[in-house]
């Protein structure tokens, strides 16, 4: 069969060579499909036992997607009114988050008074800007005694304070491109208001948009610098400016038939394998 094959290339070259192209060209087609899935879980093999105990826990219950918003004053003292009334607002606000269905904060952690036989739960912090001394004292006396609380939403040394939103996201790439562009808008509001703290923003959906938008950054700034490498290179090999440029095509169009291909086959892109064609061209 190969001998055939042979014998047919080596016969009808420009045959050949036509249909050589049409298959690139349906294969690049397949481009208009493409699609980028930055979800952290590419990474981990369908059949390993933790990753499958992790997947039914997140089926019985819910998908454990978090932004989380980093709060620390330059001076380290999160125990003020304006840092306290900072935390409030900012909890109230990401409620506002596309997705979001809890926040966790100091601010909304449910308090339990004891007075005489009556149980008062309030909220932790409520009109922060209005507390009195002894009331900031209170906070801070509670919230740093608190085991559920200090180093979760506080750190021990009562410097640094967190806001952990949830978020269960039916798209991965589209409703975490949303998130995480509110989220941004959140942060940078709060750090013009409050231009003495540092806000500070991370979490599993902030991860894996950062890595798609890593990754495509690279993808731009390294295929150009990779072409001119492989470029100069091939000429250095080849000293003929025909034959790089058929070494250089052929690079090129096979790259494309098998993104392409993949993407008629419904694969869908991680960040590591969109990064691919520039490590090949490097």
């Amino acid at each position: 069969m190969s001998l055939v094959l042979q014998r047919w290339v080596l016969d009808k070259p420009w045959q050949t060579i036509g249909l050589c192209f049409l298959f690139v060209a349906l294969a690049s087609a397949g481009l208009k499909n493409f699609q980028e899935n930055g979800d952290p879980r590419q990474f981990f093999g369908e059949e390993d036992p933790v990753f499958k105990l992790f997947t039914s826990i997140e089926n019985q219950y819910a998908g454990n997607e978090m932004v989380s918003f980093i709060i620390h004053p330059k001076n380290d003292q999160i125990f003020t009114r304006q840092i306290l009334h900072l935390i409030e607002t900012l909890t109230d606000e990401a409620w506002t988050m596309p997705h979001s269905t809890r926040v966790d904060s100091i601010a909304n952690f449910q308090n339990t008074r004891v007075q005489g036989d009556q149980l008062d739960v309030e909220y932790m912090i409520e009109d922060a800007l209005n507390f009195t001394d002894e009331q900031v004292r209170y906070v801070e006396n509670v919230v740093m005694s608190e085991p559920a609380l200090k180093n979760a939403l506080i750190s021990n040394r009562g410097h640094v304070s967190a806001v952990f939103v949830r978020i269960v996201m039916d798209d991965q790439n589209v409703d975490g491109s949303e998130v995480v562009t509110f989220a941004k808008q959140l942060r940078d509001k709060y750090r013009e208001r409050y231009p003495d703290v540092e806000i500070m923003m991370t979490g599993t959906v902030p991860f894996a948009q950062a890595g798609i938008a890593a990754t495509r950054s690279e993808i731009i700034k390294t295929m150009p610098l990779g072409m001119l490498i492989v470029i100069g290179l091939l000429l250095a090999m080849l000293r003929s400016v025909s034959l790089m440029l058929v070494t250089l095509v052929l690079v090129i169009l096979s790259i494309t038939a098998g993104v392409g291909l993949g993407c008629w086959l419904g694969i869908v892109i991680s960040p590591m394998a969109a990064a691919a064609p520039a490590m090949i061209l490097t």
